[in-house]
């Protein structure tokens, strides 16, 4: 995945975006070695949060052309839609970008297409 090509154009306009880091583990030291210890409380969360006006909140998921959201993500996103929150999966820039436009932020200028790896 390349989440900079997705950052980058959110961050010089403006938009606020949180992108997750850590989901499948966390840092445990055991004795003289590091390990990682699996992190439950977030398995499924989405790739990015981006925060709109208004106190609207849209979490993405980033998948590769032929991706596919795991059970714990399609869990997690189920979950976000109980409570009132968007949910969506993107393969593209441009998939991205058609959502923002459908909440409003549409000012600016697209570049050509990039997949999402």
């Amino acid at each position: 995945m390349q989440c900079k090509a997705v950052l980058d154009p959110l961050r010089q306009v403006g938009v606020l975006t949180y992108r997750r880091l850590h989901t499948t583990g966390v840092p445990l030291r055991l004795g003289q070695s590091w390990s990682m210890r699996r992190n439950v409380e977030m398995e499924g969360m989405s790739d990015l949060q981006i925060f709109l006006p208004n106190g609207r909140m849209i979490h993405i998921e980033l998948k590769g052309p032929k991706g596919c959201p795991s059970p714990e993500q399609g869990a997690w996103g189920r979950e976000l839609a109980h409570y009132g929150h968007r949910w969506v999966v993107v393969r593209t820039v441009e998939e991205l970008y058609a959502e923002l436009r459908a909440h409003g932020v549409d000012h600016w200028s697209m570049p050509k297409s990039t997949l999402i790896k």
